[in-house]
């Protein structure tokens, strides 16, 4: 998300758990085969060895889940810092007039706040906390890469996942509270996908600010994209990574364009094949070639004529993190 709706994380000045290794590295960060530049760090490196941890995206520039939920509960403005930031919002939400419980860096209210304090490479990540009312042992972090949209107020709003459609691929996280150490502590990460829902604002709720979100009470384990029968919804004009187990696994897509006109799908990943096919999922309309850009650099590519109101499949395949862009 942009903004007002994607929460932004410092790296080299909140990491910190536990047990740590101390390095120092050069670092060229890259935003999806833009420009290029490079930053000389000193980080502490923290152990990631919940169950599940393993399945969370870090290999993606801007997409480090992992980083993500360490910060969310260990740096200075994190859930283990008593009277940080993130815990004075959660104990306005529980204890606002409308009761809520979740919290999220969509917030319209507090994202200038919570990006002013946490800036990193998970800038392509959004956030959302469910901290359950019968159970204050327990909270549930959700994560994604998905741009949800704009937050907007009245008429100004805008989604990019209709309601009702799932946004894939949500992570979610389960944290308990450890009497022990008296720390919020990462114990299990699932891979799901949860419905497109506008966010629970304060003071007017989601009438007057809506910022597009989705709800965690419809979450669920599981894939999505397998086939044309559980696709993932695209648009024109999204910039999004398929993640898959393997590189001869396919991920489908689901695009269908409002009007008609030359529909591309281009990704700077050399390893992936993209296909276009029709409704049916079958009959195969292109199948992406490796051309240049506008600056001469390597990319694939695959373009056709769609109609208006027409449903196509994106099935792109051939690596196990492959970001894209449809346009």
């Amino acid at each position: 998300m942009r903004s007002l709706s994607k929460i932004t994380l410092c790296l080299t000045a909140f990491l910190m758990v536990g047990t740590i290794a101390s390095v120092s590295a050069a670092f060229n960060y890259a935003a999806y085969g833009a420009e290029t530049s490079e930053k000389e760090l000193t980080f502490q490196v923290a152990l990631f060895d919940w169950e599940g941890s393993e399945v969370l995206p870090d290999n993606v520039q801007g997409e480090d889940h992992q980083t993500l939920i360490d910060l969310i509960l260990n740096s200075e403005a994190g859930l283990n810092t008593s009277g940080s930031y993130l815990n004075q919002q959660i104990d306005d939400r529980k204890s606002s007039f409308w009761g809520w419980d979740t919290y999220g860096s969509m917030d319209v209210y507090d994202a200038t706040q919570m990006a002013s304090i946490f800036k990193t490479e998970t800038s392509g990540l959004t956030f959302l906390l469910e901290f359950p009312k019968n159970d204050k042992n327990t909270q549930y972090l959700y994560t994604t890469s998905v741009d949800l949209g704009e937050s907007g107020y009245l008429s100004d709003q805008k989604n990019n996942i209709p309601t009702g459609r799932n946004v894939y691929a949500v992570y979610r996280t389960i944290l308990k509270w450890n009497s022990e150490t008296g720390k919020w502590e990462a114990q299990k990460s699932e891979l799901g996908y949860a419905e497109s829902a506008w966010y629970d604002n304060n003071l007017l709720g989601s009438w007057v600010a809506k910022c597009p979100s989705f709800d965690p009470d419809t979450w669920q384990a599981g894939k999505q994209g397998t086939s044309s029968s559980n696709s993932v919804y695209t648009y024109v004009g999204q910039h999004t990574t398929a993640y898959v187990d393997s590189i001869t696994e396919v991920a489908w897509y689901d695009l269908t364009p409002s009007e008609a006109g030359t529909r591309t799908v281009s990704s700077y990943n050399l390893d992936c094949t993209i296909k276009i096919t029709n409704a049916n999922g079958k009959t195969v309309y292109a199948t992406s070639n490796i051309i240049k850009d506008a600056d001469g650099k390597d990319m694939v590519s695959v373009s056709w004529n769609a109609s208006g109101n027409t449903k196509y499949y994106i099935q792109i395949s051939g690596d196990t993190s492959m970001r894209f862009t449809v346009s």
